[in-house]
């Protein structure tokens, strides 16, 4: 992994150059998000978003190890990081490769690892999302490559995940490292809505991949992901048993149209749910309550200011993949404000940055953190401009 050198402040000196202004007009006043870079309208040329991809790679991929980092600033090496940026990278033989590391590692039970500490290291456990992630990743490679799946290893994560399945509900313990919210402390056994996206999206895949799941387990999941839209409450909250709003809750509404082109959700509980997101002038609370305010910082693992990493900042992959989904769901606007999103990112020095804090009252809402930057999973963000950029052209 190589350092943070002059070629980031290059990149941003010509990120800046490159954006130019257009007219548009604002978005609805139900869907509020045109508060994001009122004062200038830009777009982001291809270009830049494509070089600055380039350099992400180059700081946090060892192509010999093989090994994904998170950024330059992390050790470890995480399944969901890893699927991300797969996802993005033009080199199947690379993914596959990666894949099968954590498939080495696959326990008896099915589980396969949520990340090694450092580059083949000691594994590490927990009952998250990425036992989803792998099967949707042998999913995503045989439809993009045609990499065929590993299918006994793909039949034992499907009878690990079953554990927790409830009526098509996929159900986490109490705790934290739950889902790639992983310092949020889960208070009560529950059914978090990013997971339950993601589940309804694997089943799906496994389904396509003809895979041990039958077509009652597939439209249970589905269900059940769609049920988790409270009319009362009119959007689909982090959890059944939460009422705070979740910007990730649609991830696996993207992942179903990017996969399947075929939607999980309904247009109501879409656009609805971004109606709903606790907006800021740099992009969504990742997390926030009911009313729009930060959570309490106790209901955090790892103990950081409001407006702060989990804790209501704002997290470009998730923005990203939500306005897409609103675009794909007929918000036709929110094209605009993905383009103001990542713009604004790239014009204050947050090259693919992990995340931005929301806080103006923090130093991280204005000034970049060097360590935060160049995070690999933003590379996601050009398979998310290609969905969108192909439904245009249909």
């Amino acid at each position: 992994m190589s350092t943070v050198g002059d070629g980031g402040a290059a990149l941003a000196h010509s990120a800046a150059a490159q954006i130019h202004s257009v007219r548009v007009g604002g978005a609805s006043a139900t869907l509020s998000a045109a508060r994001w870079l009122d004062r200038v309208t830009p777009t982001v040329p291809d270009s830049v978003v494509r070089e600055l991809a380039q350099q992400t790679w180059k700081r946090d991929i060892d192509f010999k190890g093989p090994a994904v980092y998170p950024s330059p600033s992390y050790g470890g090496v995480y399944l969901r990081d890893t699927f991300w940026t797969t996802g993005a990278l033009p080199d199947a033989a690379f993914s596959l490769r990666m894949r099968q590391q954590f498939g080495a590692q696959q326990r008896a039970n099915g589980q396969v690892p949520s990340l090694f500490r450092r580059a083949h290291g000691p594994a590490q456990y927990n009952d998250d999302e990425s036992t989803i992630l792998y099967v949707l990743w042998m999913c995503r490679d045989n439809t993009r490559s045609g990499t065929p799946p590993d299918m006994p290893s793909l039949n034992s994560a499907l009878r690990y995940l079953r554990r927790f399945d409830h009526q098509g509900y996929y159900v986490s313990d109490t705790g934290n490292s739950r889902s790639w919210l992983d310092s949020f402390k889960v208070p009560i056994v529950d059914t978090l809505s990013y997971n339950q996206g993601l589940y309804a999206a694997a089943l799906q895949c496994a389904q396509t991949l003809r895979a041990a799941v039958t077509p009652e387990q597939v439209a249970d999941a589905r269900q059940a992901y769609g049920a988790l839209y409270r009319p009362y409450l009119h959007f689909i909250p982090l959890g059944r048993r939460q009422t705070a709003t979740d910007a990730s809750a649609l991830v696996g509404e993207f992942v179903s149209l990017w996969l399947f082109n075929r939607p999980l959700l309904s247009d109501t509980a879409v656009l609805s749910t971004l109606a709903h997101l606790s907006v800021t002038p740099v992009g969504y609370k990742v997390v926030a309550s009911f009313s729009g305010e930060y959570l309490s910082p106790d209901r955090f693992f790892v103990t950081r200011p409001s407006g702060d990493y989990q804790n209501g900042a704002t997290w470009l992959l998730y923005d990203y993949m939500a306005l897409a989904t609103g675009y794909l769901h007929g918000w036709t606007q929110a094209r605009t404000l993905m383009n103001r999103r990542l713009a604004l990112d790239l014009a204050d020095g947050y090259l693919f940055s992990e995340y931005r804090c929301t806080n103006p009252s923090l130093a991280c809402y204005t000034n970049a953190d060097p360590n935060r930057q160049y995070t690999a999973w933003n590379t996601f963000v050009l398979v998310v401009n290609e969905v969108v950029a192909r439904s245009r052209r249909r």
